[in-house]
């Protein structure tokens, strides 16, 4: 990762011990302030600008692979509220060049989220309000391949009856980046009365990855992992930081999955191809919905039935039992009161998580 080229700037760190995973860049509304997250970077950036767009032209999605959706009082709303900006008034950075991305112009909306189908080392952008007076204030949330939320400090808008937010924000995350959340709220927090515009949106290289970077399959149910890494010749999976014997291979397959298979993967690849120029890709997380016994991202009814099934049968090695004993859900070897526990508090969510 280029490091040379950040003296001087104002490179804020995530809360809460997450420093040495992301890092946050924020930059006043002068040319040249996203520099430091742009040498922050690995690989040069893709850049998003917009103008390509028509006048309020609707859009759910920023290229194939990146997701668009806006959040508001009423919630996540896609397309018929997601619409780009254009105006000439403006043209120095941090400001309006050519089009920007503006929240709806019938629902207050203080959340751009952009989505990434693979991992990505960085993403930025440039904010600016609505014009209506009003305080505004900024920041910036990313999400890891894990699941985790970063958020950076706030960037404060002018009090005076003029345009409250100018600038950059930016973050580089080598365990790379699923989603970002660029947010603007007024001096409240979460009231969402005006909106903001972003522009200029800079997007880092994906970075070598286990995909699907979460997945959540049913006991006994197949899943299959695959490391994206370019160019790779070599490859050794890991399941909680230990290597899985005989797998060297793109892809990780677990014919039936159980509770054991529940944890963190990643692969180990050729160096120079990982995250920020490691040799170990963005990890996936996969999380076993043990009570799930129909495979239906549910415990309800259905999965009680073959949950009291089980219970009357009580030993995993009975030959009635169903394959895999997926009703033992604390891995015992029988399907007894411990499990009824287990499953009735599954059964009180259900939702898997």
């Amino acid at each position: 990762m280029k490091r040379a080229a950040c003296s001087g700037m104002l490179a804020l760190l995530a809360a809460s011990g997450a420093s040495a995973q992301v890092s946050f860049f924020i930059g006043a509304n002068a040319s040249g302030a996203d520099g430091p997250f742009v040498a922050a970077l690995s690989a040069p950036a893709t850049t998003f600008t917009f103008e390509a767009y028509s006048n309020f032209q609707e859009i759910d999605r920023l290229s194939p692979a990146i997701d668009l959706s806006l959040v508001g009082p009423g919630g996540e709303v896609r397309s018929a509220t997601a619409r780009v900006f254009f105006s000439g008034a403006f043209n120095a950075p941090g400001r309006v060049s050519g089009g920007a991305l503006l929240g709806s112009t019938n629902t207050a909306s203080g959340q751009f989220r952009l989505d990434f189908d693979t991992p990505v080392e960085g993403i930025g952008g440039w904010l600016y309000d609505d014009g209506s007076g009003i305080r505004n204030h900024a920041r910036l949330t990313v999400i890891d391949a894990l699941g985790n939320s970063f958020t950076s400090d706030i960037v404060d808008g002018n009090p005076s009856p003029a345009h409250g937010i100018d600038g950059f924000v930016g973050a580089v995350s080598c365990q790379g980046i699923v989603a970002a959340v660029f947010e603007s709220y007024d001096s409240n927090p979460l009231a969402w009365t005006s909106s903001h515009e972003l522009d200029n949106v800079r997007v880092g290289r994906n970075v070598a990855a286990a995909l699907p970077h979460t997945s959540r399959p049913c006991p006994g149910s197949s899943l299959t992992l695959t490391a994206t890494a370019p160019g790779a010749t070599t490859f050794q999976w890991r399941h909680n930081g230990v290597e899985l014997l005989g797998e060297n291979g793109a892809t990780l397959t677990i014919a039936s999955v159980s509770g054991g298979n529940e944890g963190v993967y990643d692969c180990v690849v050729d160096a120079g191809l990982g995250a920020c120029g490691g040799n170990a890709t963005a990890p996936a997380r996969v999380i076993v919905c043990r009570a799930d016994l129909t495979c239906d991202a549910a415990v309800d009814d259905a999965d009680f039935v073959v949950f009291a099934g089980a219970y009357n049968i009580l030993v995993c090695d009975d030959p009635g039992m169903p394959t895999d004993c997926p009703a033992d859900l604390n891995a015992d070897a029988v399907v007894d009161d411990a499990d009824f526990v287990l499953f009735a508090g599954a059964y009180n969510t259900l939702l898997c998580p």
